[in-house]
């Protein structure tokens, strides 16, 4: 019985003791957590994540403009991904490549005949061939292959009513060239690759039947002198490469904000001509 006694107070002085120590360590943690500024903490482990993001997106940006290798798989791979998505939304996409020219017709749809839109869409891409020949300088070469389909787009517009307007878009190494056809004319037809210094904070494409504005945003290297921009087809082609709802007719409405913070608004037949410093609103008339 003394030998019973004794091994059951060892083992309750065990237990109170391990009691007593979890209880001991759990107050000490407890103290000092509540010393820690988690604020402080926070601050820094937030900079810690901006200073390895930026690292790392230093190394990445640098490898993307050195290693022409790693350049195309990037980029092969972000056009294939873009394209799948353009295919599942039926969206348009523009060609990977950079030296190409488009042609594209707008034209009214006969509703006392055929179902569908109002106003039909169409377009072409030709690629370009290199320039090779030490005859002709590659300005004018570039220049020699808008004008051929310019003046394609000039006879479209002039023996047919039914179409408003044609349009041929010359992009090369990522700079955009815009020439507007209408009633058999081109909207001035000289070339240039020289940038202008205007641009537009915001353009808002507004539309009656529609319940919400969709926005157009322009790349840079759209802006070039000499180019005509937002013409009724310029707006369409537009439309149908990005991906919200619209409706498309000709009682839209763009409402535009220079760099100036001037506000105007363009109406069919209304578009913007692009000088060097300055832009003009011109008419289809």
């Amino acid at each position: 019985m003394d030998r019973l006694h004794n091994f059951y107070k060892t083992l309750d002085m065990l237990i109170m003791f391990d009691t007593a120590f979890i209880i001991n360590s759990a107050n000490y943690i407890k103290t000092e957590l509540e010393k820690v500024d988690y604020n402080e903490l926070t601050i820094k482990g937030f900079l810690l994540y901006v200073n390895i993001k930026s690292s790392i997106d230093n190394v990445n940006s640098y490898l993307y403009k050195n290693v022409s290798s790693i350049k195309n798989i990037v980029d092969s791979t972000n056009y294939t991904y873009n394209y799948i998505k353009t295919q599942m939304n039926k969206v348009r996409i523009e060609p990977f490549e950079n030296n190409w020219l488009s042609i594209s017709v707008l034209l009214k749809n006969n509703k006392e005949y055929f179902y569908g839109k109002n106003y039909i869409y169409f377009e072409d891409y030709q690629h370009i061939k290199p320039h090779e020949s030490p005859d002709i300088s590659e300005n004018d070469y570039y220049n020699n292959c808008i004008q051929h389909f310019a003046n394609i787009g000039k006879s479209f517009t002039n023996h047919d009513d039914n179409i408003l307007e044609s349009m041929v878009i010359l992009k090369k190494n990522d700079k955009y060239n815009y020439r507007s056809c209408y009633n058999g004319n081109v909207i001035n037809n000289l070339n240039s690759s020289k940038k202008s210094n205007i641009s537009f904070l915001s353009i808002e494409y507004i539309n009656p039947d529609m319940k919400e504005k969709i926005v157009i945003d322009l790349p840079k290297s759209a802006y070039l002198v000499n180019n005509t921009l937002l013409s009724a087809l310029f707006i369409k082609r537009y439309l149908e490469y990005q991906y919200e709802d619209h409706v498309f007719d000709l009682n839209y409405k763009i409402n535009i904000m220079d760099s100036n913070i001037n506000m105007f608004s363009l109406t069919y037949p209304e578009m913007i001509l692009l000088k060097e410093d300055s832009y003009d609103i011109i008419r289809n008339e």
